[in-house]
């Protein structure tokens, strides 16, 4: 009772907290030339919370350059071999 009629002030205080409230950022579509230009730090912050379709989406675009890129490289290879017959 006596505690009700002496109040005292709150013992608040500022700083770092273990519960702090994260919001990952809204991405929308990432293109895979986008986040290759990013800094190594801001990439590894954008792939942290990355949504498993976008993953995906991902390493579909890897996938497809890789084809391209070994492609390019068997016709550039075809076009030596034909150069030294």
């Amino acid at each position: 009772a006596s505690l009700a009629l002496a109040p005292r002030p709150a013992q608040a205080s500022f700083g770092s907290a273990r519960g702090a409230v994260t919001s990952p950022p809204v991405l929308g579509s990432i293109e895979l030339e986008k986040l290759q230009d990013l800094t190594p730090k801001k990439r590894k912050q954008i792939e942290s919370v990355l949504t498993p379709r976008q993953a995906e989406a991902l390493r579909l675009q890897i996938e497809a350059e890789r084809a391209g890129l070994l492609q390019q490289y068997e016709q550039e290879k075809r076009r030596g071999q034909q150069r030294v017959e």
